[in-house]
């Protein structure tokens, strides 16, 4: 309960339209983040929440760092180039870590909200190189993103999806001011409107059962040889070809999600796998093509590798791999299992 109730204290904080970054407000974010590490137990660990109210104090502090920039830009007239474009990669960090706490068990809804924070963090980042830095763009393309659709379903109607919505529709036509403390005041601007915004939560973050999908992948090929349950055999100079079975358990995956959607051909599930010598491969299978029968789903994925890839004869690599469900065209790509499969292969 103390956690819970540094983190509304912060976030009423934000949203009462201050004109900076309030520090009460991100010494309550931290404190709200160390009562749920310590509330964390084995059985209850709250990495969702933990990783969300991370990614929110990562974010505040970023648009503090810009809010300061630019003041300095605004009375100076000038400012550091290189300071600008290493707060616009920290939008964009700041994108790829609250897109990647979802899990495609999720509710889609939760899924489109994580969507709708990282696109605005995608928003702040395209701004400052279109505004501030050299060259400026004189156009600006609206980047697509899950749950941007108008008459999507499942579109979660929260002020910060309106928002986004709203940047996407009228931030092009906005024209770059040849005047450096004009643009500086817009981004301004649409920073604390971003501050304001109240914060959409996943509602996954606050159930207490869990929506992990355990996943099975065995690697099928006759070049390879089984040596225990984690070791695999390859001959110098094999190559290697078959097939990947995966198993997925849905019990526990939510009605909505998108892995629930198994008739659906947008969809592709993929399989990134990597081997610690540098080693990438990637391969996929439409998911309406995999059987699906007492709660789990069963599809085979192409495997083509080549020889070269596993090393000289007497040397080992590690291989990882993880599974995504992929809509390409919606633009959708959701994390399945991050450890999917862990072998170590010899090459003898």
């Amino acid at each position: 309960m103390a956690g819970l109730h540094a983190w509304t204290t912060a976030e009423a904080l934000f949203i009462s339209q201050p004109s900076i970054v309030p520090p009460n407000g991100l010494v309550q974010l931290q404190s709200a983040l160390t009562s749920l590490q310590a509330a964390a137990t084995s059985t209850m660990p709250f990495v969702a929440p933990q990783a969300f109210l991370t990614y929110r104090i990562g974010f505040f502090a970023t648009l503090n760092n810009l809010f300061q920039m630019l003041f300095q830009v605004q009375i100076a007239g000038l400012g550091s180039v290189k300071r600008l474009a290493d707060i616009a990669a920290q939008f964009a960090s700041h994108s790829a870590t609250v897109i990647s706490i979802g899990n495609a068990a999720w509710n889609h809804g939760d899924l489109h909200l994580l969507a709708a924070h990282a696109h605005l963090c995608h928003v702040l980042h395209d701004t400052i190189h279109r505004f501030l830095l050299e060259p400026s763009n004189t156009a600006m393309t609206v980047r697509p993103w899950p749950g941007r659709t108008v008459d999507s379903p499942r579109a979660p109607f929260t002020p910060l999806w309106h928002f986004c919505k709203g940047l996407d529709a009228e931030l092009p036509q906005v024209s770059v001011s040849s005047s450096i403390q004009d643009a500086a005041a817009l981004v301004v601007d649409l920073g604390r409107a971003a501050l304001a915004l109240p914060c959409a939560i996943p509602r996954q973050l606050f159930r207490t059962t869990s929506v992990h999908v355990p996943s099975d992948v065995q690697i099928v090929s006759p070049a390879l040889k089984v040596m225990s349950r984690s070791v695999i055999g390859v001959a110098t100079h094999s190559s290697c070809h078959g097939h990947l079975h995966v198993t997925l358990d849905l019990h526990h995956a939510r009605q909505d999600s998108p892995l629930k959607n198994y008739s659906s051909r947008s969809w592709q599930l993929v399989f990134e796998g990597k081997m610690d010598n540098g080693v990438e491969f990637t391969t996929s299978v439409g998911y309406a093509d995999g059987v699906m029968g007492g709660g789990r789903w069963q599809g085979t994925l192409p495997l083509h590798l080549n020889a070269g890839g596993f090393g000289a004869q007497g040397t080992s690599s590690a291989l990882t791999g993880r599974l995504w469900l992929v809509d390409e065209t919606n633009y959708e790509r959701w994390l399945v299992a991050d450890r999917a499969l862990e072998r170590t292969v010899v090459v003898y």
